[in-house]
């Protein structure tokens, strides 16, 4: 799930109201859980070598690694709209992300050589994003959207940290 909450105002106008632009500041998060549930086999880039980490094959009824992550955002954005008739217009926005921070818990549910949960990330970055849209008024108070939407965001400092069952701990920095 997602949650945007923008305060803005519109700059611009033209006389005839059908053309608008304005400018907005932004909080944005993003949060999902993901969950694998077929045999797979998971594999971590690390240095040069790459190793294998799940290599167990489980029934699919049976959760193989959980993934819970997500992303707080401020954002800084400019929107703009053009209305071709009282009943249809087209209207966009781009933003800017300053910064976001990012937090990533990984739970192995079928490793018996790492706790639960078995990996713990936190980073930060930045990203931008963009959308347009169209909406028709079917009557008053009710319209029908249609849009797209792009997410880009880039962590540039980041750290992961493996939790193992026997007590041990690996990190890595970036």
């Amino acid at each position: 799930w997602f949650i945007n909450m923008d305060l803005g105002r519109e700059l611009y106008h033209s006389s005839d109201k059908k053309f608008s632009f304005g400018g907005f500041i932004g909080y944005q998060h993003w949060q999902e859980q993901l969950v694998a549930r077929t045999p797979f086999n998971e594999s971590v880039l690390s240095g040069k070598d790459r190793t294998a980490l799940d290599n167990a094959l489980f029934s699919p009824n049976q959760n193989g690694i959980t993934w819970d992550y997500s992303y707080d955002s401020l954002k800084l954005g400019i929107d703009a709209g053009y209305r071709f008739t009282d009943r249809f217009q087209i209207a966009g926005n781009i933003v800017y992300i300053p910064y976001t921070g990012f937090s990533n818990t990984d739970t192995h549910h079928q490793r018996t050589d790492l706790k639960n949960p078995s990996v713990k990330s936190d980073g930060s970055g930045s990203g931008y994003n963009f959308d347009i849209n169209a909406k028709y008024l079917i009557v008053e108070n009710l319209s029908f959207n249609v849009g797209f939407r792009y997410w880009y965001l880039s962590l540039t400092d980041a750290s992961t940290t493996l939790f193992g069952s026997n007590g041990t701990n690996s990190s890595n920095t970036r």
